[in-house]
């Protein structure tokens, strides 16, 4: 494979992993495209569900099922916009993206197999209503273009690749937190519905800073470090998990151009600050859009 990518059986790691990159670039952008065309339908699917539980609720009719299907449908709506956005990204880049769906459920379950069962199931679930009308009514409500819009949006404010490659831009609940984290060391605590590892992210994009986040019940612990680390240590770490903390992810500064091989690496001491926690896992989270998780072994997958 060395020689494959490289041409040079004798090539070094990091001129493989770069060569590695550009390889999987085209088919990335690939998958992208599929992914902004598959959330047309989707959504379509998710307005269906949302329309038609609408219109029973409205007459009284079947206003029991009715409700439920409004809150499906905005659910499944709300998954194709992240979807569009994820593809945007993903063609944008040509880096892989998950889904935040996907980043969620991974987060809180900290099983990648039902995070991927949960965000196909959802596009699933937007694809069956959407096969029952016809495309001609579809494409009087919803068109291509107005679709692509809301993704091409959604996918440049507050997106950690498009802020490090310098056209995209903070959003304006990422810019709040970010001002309350003016220092190194300071800490502030953010909701955990309206703060996730993107968000994060975006803020190394902006700053050039590494953040840590961890998480307990509704609540998020946000800490600011400088360029190379985040001042957690393992005694810190006992007592964030003594207060039913556990360390959700961190971020690492990444330059787009300038790739080196242990960007993307847990170092030492975060192996050390990880096992003070009762968790297997965490994340970092490059401020170009990638992550990665690593466990005690140090690991990186």
């Amino acid at each position: 494979m060395g020689r494959l990518l490289t041409g040079n059986s004798n090539a070094t790691e990091e001129e493989y992993n770069a060569a590695l990159g550009e390889f999987r670039q085209p088919m990335n952008r690939s998958v992208g495209l599929l992914m902004m065309a598959g959330s047309v339908p989707e959504f379509a699917g998710g307005l269906t569900l949302s329309t038609g539980g609408g219109a029973a609720t409205a007459t009284g009719v079947g206003a029991a099922p009715g409700i439920p299907a409004m809150v499906a449908g905005s659910i499944v709506m709300t998954h194709a916009v992240d979807v569009g956005s994820t593809g945007w990204q993903m063609f944008w880049t040509g880096e892989r993206q998950e889904t935040r769906t996907y980043q969620g459920v991974l987060e809180l379950t900290g099983s990648p197999t039902v995070a991927m069962y949960v965000d196909s199931g959802l596009s699933m679930v937007g694809a069956v209503p959407a096969a029952s009308r016809t495309s001609s009514r579809f494409l009087g409500d919803i068109t291509l273009d107005t679709a692509s819009q809301a993704t091409i949006s959604s996918g440049v404010v507050g997106n950690p690749a498009a802020i490090t490659r310098g056209v995209g831009k903070l959003s304006s609940g990422q810019k709040r937190v970010l001002e309350k984290l003016p220092n190194y060391g300071d800490k502030v605590l953010v909701p955990k519905r309206s703060f996730g590892v993107r968000d994060l992210a975006a803020l190394t994009a902006e700053t050039g800073d590494e953040f840590a986040m961890f998480t307990t019940g509704g609540r998020r612990l946000i800490m600011r470090g400088n360029s190379g680390t985040v001042p957690v240590t393992p005694s810190l770490g006992r007592e964030f998990a003594a207060k039913g903390y556990r360390w959700s992810a961190h971020t690492h500064p990444i330059d787009p151009l300038r790739r080196k091989v242990g960007d993307m690496m847990a170092s030492p001491g975060d192996i050390d600050v990880l096992d003070v926690f009762p968790q297997p896992q965490s994340m970092i989270y490059g401020s170009h859009g990638e992550y990665r998780r690593f466990g005690a072994s140090g690991n990186v997958y």
